[in-house]
């Protein structure tokens, strides 16, 4: 893995996480997520990736496998993190829920690889 390569992408990730629109967005969706925190950090770390990883694609840059698992593994850990800042999971939960998230964020995100995206790497809900 070029330190580069995750460097670039771990900005864009943080610009898309941290943003006002993105916090909130990301604050909601652990909260509300159907199946509990885990499900909303599994499908949020696993949403974020493909946003990122397509909108690289979409201008000609490979993200190597190396990349994506080092990024996946940081976000989920910052996304347990704001869970547990904003009281949607205890402190105590934090290795099980990272554990947990890890595992089915995977399984997320190979799901997600076979949704179409279209401009900025947003998720073509159309042709899904």
């Amino acid at each position: 893995m070029k330190q580069q390569d995750y460097d670039l992408f771990m900005v864009n990730v943080r610009e898309m996480m941290y943003s006002d629109a993105g916090f909130d967005g990301i604050v909601s969706q652990i909260k509300s997520a159907d199946q509990g925190p885990v499900r909303g950090v599994a499908y949020t770390a696993a949403m974020i990736i493909k946003s990122i990883k397509s909108g690289f694609e979409q201008k000609g840059k490979k993200v190597s496998p190396d990349v994506l698992k080092t990024a996946f593994m940081e976000i989920v850990a910052d996304l347990v993190n704001i869970a547990i800042a904003t009281g949607a999971i205890e402190e105590g939960q934090k290795k099980q829920v990272a554990t947990e998230a890890l595992r089915e964020g995977a399984n997320i995100y190979k799901q997600a690889e076979k949704i179409p995206t279209g401009p900025q790497g947003i998720i073509d809900r159309e042709a899904a």
